[in-house]
């Protein structure tokens, strides 16, 4: 009802939402000849809105206003009717806030920041192929188009390697997941039907069998840290050049195999962290780790990994500092995960090696760990693993005769009952 001249007053006796009103109170000022606006009071239900403004034109009510003593006086229930009160307040996958509510999101789940990014560049390629859809209005049909066009049209531009390959099985599915989150995400944010239930999960086909390494590739790849590859000049014989960075290459390598670590963790290692008595090397817990699932853990350097460790420190002037890396680049910036791959990768093609890169250290660790006599219990805490079912795959592979495991483990022969 209008109380003072000059000033308006809107009853909402349907609770109509904050951001609903906010989406319409302008232009409800406008259609009343309002140039400046201001809002005041709380809005619940049943409440009152006044919008104060300088100077209001009484001969343009708008429709459905109901004539008093005073200027004018607005209902929601005579103007429910209205075009403008039927608009929904969306919020488009383009805009920041819809993509970086995402973002945040999960990361309050405290989930790691390579799924985070993964997710991230996920979300970015169908907002650049599709266009900035509102998310209200996507449906199954825009997904399925999209993950047909990846499956079958899109061929990734890659640094090295094959151009003309498309994208992976297990990439596809990847990508369907980031969506199918977003989505489960945005439909409980924003109130609407979920468009990913009408989409099938995307088949991948089972992983091939595990390769671990054999001690022949093992010995090339040691070789390979030594020197260069062969040179050759027009005007002087073939030569080979000795590597500086031999000894860490090999240091690496033998960390790789004897304890089983991911990359991310061997990169995260500081000199505090390894023990060169004991061979103990610790892996911290949270984000300093980078351990999956931030949870820390305690692994072990053999003898002749410590050597070829102890060999790398010897000739650096910075083992004073427990802080400083384990294993540097160059000027002496910590390793990461994708400099880690392209030396294991050149490694792996200098010395006729297929298939090399870190993660196959881990796999040969846990195969050779088990045909050496280990159990799984303690081969999934020497892993990280949360579970036992990817060291029965481990188990599996490794082919451990069950029977000779009995004989000697069976507890009536060695009670000798």
């Amino acid at each position: 009802m209008f109380d003072v001249p000059g000033k308006i007053s809107i009853r909402f006796g349907n609770g109509l939402t904050f951001l609903r009103l906010l989406g319409n109170i302008g232009g409800l000022a406008n259609r009343c000849g309002v140039e400046q606006w201001q809002l005041v009071g709380l809005i619940t239900r049943r409440s009152q809105v006044q919008v104060l403004p300088p100077l209001l034109n009484v001969n343009r009510r708008p429709p459905g206003s109901v004539k008093t003593g005073c200027p004018a006086v607005f209902d929601s229930k005579s103007l429910r009717k209205r075009r403008f009160f039927h608009e929904p307040w969306t919020a488009r996958l383009g805009d920041a806030k819809a993509l970086v509510g995402f973002l945040q999101n999960r990361g309050a789940e405290r989930l790691a920041l390579v799924t985070v990014a993964s997710c991230e560049r996920d979300l970015k390629f169908w907002i650049e192929h599709m266009g900035d859809i509102d998310v209200v209005n996507i449906k199954s049909q825009h997904i399925l188009s999209f993950l047909n066009y990846i499956r079958t049209d899109y061929v990734p531009r890659r640094i090295a390697g094959d151009n003309s390959k498309k994208l992976a099985p297990k990439t596809v599915y990847n990508i369907y997941v980031s969506l199918a989150s977003f989505m489960t995400w945005a439909s409980n944010e924003f109130n609407f039907a979920n468009p990913m239930k009408g989409v099938p999960r995307p088949r991948v086909p089972e992983d091939p069998p595990v390769e671990p390494f054999k001690k022949e590739e093992i010995e090339r790849l040691i070789k390979a840290c030594d020197f260069c590859q062969e040179a050759a000049t027009d005007r002087r014989r073939k030569f080979t050049m000795q590597r500086s960075t031999g000894k860490r290459d090999k240091a690496i390598l033998l960390t790789l195999l004897d304890t089983g670590l991911r990359a991310s963790e061997l990169c995260a290692l500081r000199i505090e962290d390894v023990d060169m008595k004991t061979g103990r090397i610790m892996i911290r817990a949270g984000e300093a780790g980078k351990a999956k699932g931030g949870k820390g853990r305690i692994v072990y350097l053999g003898q002749s990994a410590r050597r070829f460790v102890w060999r790398y420190l010897a000739e650096r002037d910075d083992t004073d500092d427990p802080e400083a890396p384990l294993f540097v680049g160059k000027f002496r910036r910590p390793f990461n995960r994708d400099a880690l791959r392209q030396l294991i990768k050149g490694l792996g093609e200098k010395a006729g090696v297929t298939k090399c890169h870190p993660h196959r250290f881990r796999h040969t660790f846990a195969i050779t760990y088990l045909r050496s006599g280990g159990d799984i219990f303690t081969l999934k805490s020497l892993l990280g693993h949360g579970s036992l079912d990817m060291v029965q795959h481990y188990a599996r592979v490794a082919d451990v005769d069950v029977q000779q495991a009995h004989r000697r483990a069976s507890p009536a022969d060695n009670w000798r009952l």
